[in-house]
């Protein structure tokens, strides 16, 4: 007998037969899996530093007892971000007197805008929800207070401005500041221009019953004006237009120290007045008046989350123009409760029941004339989620990415599925609601046993009632056939099955083989006697014949 060995004669035949090359393969194959992963994070967590945080204005000259009001933005370049934080330092003849968030990009305040006049210090922190915020925008509105002369500084202490990149990627690239002049009442105005708002003094003192603060706005087209007299005083001349320092003629008006204008048109108008004595015609006084009679031209109100929402806060936004004195607040009414007042341009409904609500909001100028208009919104009930389907029983190996879960709820919601084990350990796992349906992967190794699950969906942080329960098991042995799982403690009985089966189909076949051969026979003997038979006629034939 002869042995034939094969001569390996391919290196890559020979190689597939040493351990060594698999294990070359295989830390090959790590390692560069590994690259590969380690460049993709790089290139992933390397967003560029492209924002910076400003102030408006930056500088400028301001009397000291005003207020100066800054506004503190971003401009994030062409990267999306979705948190800033910072705190800022001021001077000590600063003084934060209030906030204003409107027009602010942020909505989810982790922080509220908080100050010390003590420590000079500002500090708040907020989100922009995804996909985040792009450009330039507005942060805050800080209201500061000039209180003594000097220079004046506000700055950003620390800053972190955060893209929406899934790393939470911190991309200030640079800080402003904003650098003031604050000079006292009376005294000259520095070479450095600033918005300062022209102060009327005069030797004599201008009194209105009608009008009395020339900062404020009436809506009074009736005017009333009186001033002082003094001994020394024999004529006055006055007049009332709308310049502001109008010096009236010589022509004098008599010592009336009185005076009265009826349906005077709106506008801003000036009341001059000056007096004669012995030495002549002395200073001009000037008193201002401002007369505002219309109502806001438009007023229109809408919602954030539309006018049928399951938001049961739900946030109301107000649009509206006033040509003459401005928009000085706006109130809110809820069906028949009371009005409630807002300097903003937004208003967050408290907490209601579902139902219909009429909401009334009147839009006030600064003179007192108000515009009203009525606004319905619809709160509804969130529905609860549906489980339409869900893998009944799984192979403890098998539950990563194949125990699938799928639903029905209502469209943009979120779902979070509670996932508890028979010995109470508990589990959330969240999806969201897209066209209408839900579907949640379950991605883990779960421990065997039985499961239990629900669902509640929840819309802008309220939540439904959760869903009817669900049941599965997570089987630790078993064979799987198709879609069916064999468990160990089925396998003997369909072995013993399949020996029944094999014992049952031998017998039919020995049976059927049996009777096949017992009727072969028979033919064969009715086959042997027709030919017999037939032999016997033809020799009877052949003796006849002979």
């Amino acid at each position: 007998m002869f042995i034939k060995i094969r001569p390996t004669n391919s290196i890559s035949e020979s190689r597939s037969l040493t351990p060594l090359f698999i294990l070359k393969i295989f830390v090959f194959s790590v390692w560069f899996f590994g690259f590969l992963f380690f460049i993709f994070g790089f290139t992933q967590a390397q967003t560029p530093a492209t924002a910076s945080l400003y102030f408006l204005p930056d500088s400028g000259s301001f009397e000291v007892g005003k207020i100066i009001s800054v506004r503190f933005a971003v401009n994030t370049g062409n990267n999306p971000i979705n948190l800033v934080e910072a705190t800022l330092s001021f001077s000590k003849n600063l003084e934060v007197t209030s906030f204003s968030k409107n027009g602010s990009i942020i909505s989810l305040w982790f922080n509220e805008p908080s100050f010390s006049n003590t420590d000079q210090t500002i500090y708040f922190s907020g989100g922009i929800p995804n996909p985040g915020f792009t450009g330039i925008g507005r942060l805050l509105i800080i209201n500061f207070k000039a209180k003594s002369p000097g220079s004046a500084w506000i700055r950003v202490s620390s800053a972190q401005v955060l893209a929406n990149d899934g790393f939470g990627t911190n991309i200030l690239k640079e800080s402003g500041s904003a650098n003031f002049v604050l000079y006292e009442t009376g005294l000259p105005k520095p070479s450095q221009p600033g918005p300062i708002k022209e102060e009327i003094s005069s030797k004599i003192k201008i009194f209105s019953s009608t009008h009395p603060d020339q900062n404020k706005w009436y809506k009074e087209k009736n005017i009333i004006l009186s001033w002082t007299w003094q001994p020394t005083i024999t004529d006055y001349s006055y007049l009332l237009d709308q310049k502001t320092s109008t010096i009236p003629d010589n022509i004098g008006e008599g010592l009336v120290t009185s005076t009265a204008y009826l349906e005077v048109s709106e506008g801003i108008w000036y009341f001059h007045l000056k007096a004669k004595t012995s030495a002549g015609w002395g200073e001009t006084s000037h008193f201002k008046i401002q007369i505002d009679n219309t109502p806001p031209s438009f007023l229109k109100i809408s919602s954030d989350q539309g006018q049928i929402t399951f938001n049961p806060s739900p946030t109301l936004r107000f649009e509206t123009k006033d040509e003459l004195s401005g928009i000085d607040y706006f109130a809110v009414k809820i069906n028949e409760g009371e009005f409630v007042k807002t300097k903003e341009n937004f208003y967050q409904i408290p907490k209601q029941k579902p139902g219909n609500y009429q909401i009334t909001v009147r839009a006030y100028d600064l003179a007192g004339n108000y515009l009203e208009e009525n606004f319905v919104i619809t709160i509804e009930s969130i529905p609860r989620p549906v489980i339409t389907y869900w893998t009944k029983e799984i192979l403890i190996g098998e539950t990563i990415g194949n125990l699938n879960i799928f639903g029905i709820g209502p469209d943009k919601a979120k779902i979070k599925f509670f996932l508890i084990h028979e010995n109470g350990e508990q589990k959330i796992k969240e999806t969201e609601v897209s066209q209408g349906k839900w579907r949640l992967s379950l991605s883990e190794l779960l421990p065997a046993g039985k499961y239990r699950g629900y669902a509640i969906a929840s819309i802008e942080g309220e939540e439904s009632l959760p869903s009817s329960e669900i049941e599965f098991k997570v089987i630790k042995t078993g064979l799987r056939f198709l879609f069916w799982i064999i468990r160990p403690e089925m396998i003997w009985g369909i072995i013993v099955a399949l020996i029944c089966a094999v014992g049952i189909l031998l017998t039919l076949y020995l049976g059927v083989k049996r009777k096949f051969k017992k009727c072969d026979t028979f033919v064969r003997k009715i086959l042997a006697r027709k030919d017999k038979g037939v032999k016997i006629k033809i020799e009877e034939r052949n003796d006849s014949v002979k």
